[in-house]
């Protein structure tokens, strides 16, 4: 993700309780390396899926 989409994502994602005040402990991963994670394991689908067809 570059920069700039991730400057557009941001703000669109909850904000943790923990940083709220409500408790709780903070995540273990970044929200930028899951939506990373994410983007590459479709990217993957899809060409997994256009070399079956």
């Amino acid at each position: 993700m570059t920069d700039a989409e991730w400057v557009v994502v941001r703000p669109l994602l909850p904000v943790p309780g923990w940083l709220r005040g409500r408790g709780g402990q903070p995540e273990a991963y970044c929200h930028r390396a899951m939506l990373d994670a994410m983007h590459y394991l479709v990217d993957k689908r899809d060409q997994v899926a256009g070399d079956a067809g």
